[in-house]
């Protein structure tokens, strides 16, 4: 009983927490400087005449234009392979795990579901792997300037002003 007490007020907890929150909307993008290195990654907060101010989660990051080359939009082609690959053997081994027969198998459970989960995360990272080499990106060459990243700003549609879900 003590158990189910513990559980409605942690998750009434974690509703008034999440209250509060405001996380950056608009679409992803990935910034690189002029040698090609990521120097950062997230959704667009703000741009002001000098700085872009971009954030995941709960953090902002603000990064002179002057310092930005190139943004592309879209996760890395690894993203989605990967998070698919996860879920895949998450499924399999728990489908493996309530569907077990002793009878079935020689090696047991954990064998059947380890087996089963590689099964599942071979097939969906390969399904994450179709779909990702069918995404197309799109890349921003900004150089430094303030021109280039407020048409990149009105090409991906984002909004300044509600940026921010609350």
């Amino acid at each position: 009983m003590r158990s189910y007490f513990f559980l409605v007020f942690w998750l009434i907890g974690f509703s008034v927490l999440a209250q509060n929150t405001v996380l950056p909307t608009g679409p992803f993008i990935r910034i690189y400087n002029a040698e090609g290195k990521k120097i950062g990654k997230g959704r667009v907060i703000t741009v002001s005449d000098s700085v872009l101010t971009f954030g995941s989660d709960y953090r902002g990051i603000s990064l002179p234009i002057q310092n930005i080359h190139t943004i592309k939009t879209k996760h890395s082609k690894g993203h989605l392979p990967l998070v698919l690959g996860i879920s895949g053997f998450v499924a399999g081994a728990t489908i493996a795990g309530i569907n077990y027969n002793e009878d079935a198998i020689l090696f047991g459970r954990g064998f059947e579901m380890i087996g089963t989960g590689f099964i599942g995360a071979l097939g969906t990272s390969s399904i994450g792997a179709i779909i990702s080499g069918a995404r197309k990106e799109e890349v921003f060459i900004v150089d430094g300037d303030i021109e280039k990243v407020n048409k990149m700003i009105s090409e991906l549609g984002i909004n300044q002003s509600s940026n921010q879900k609350e």
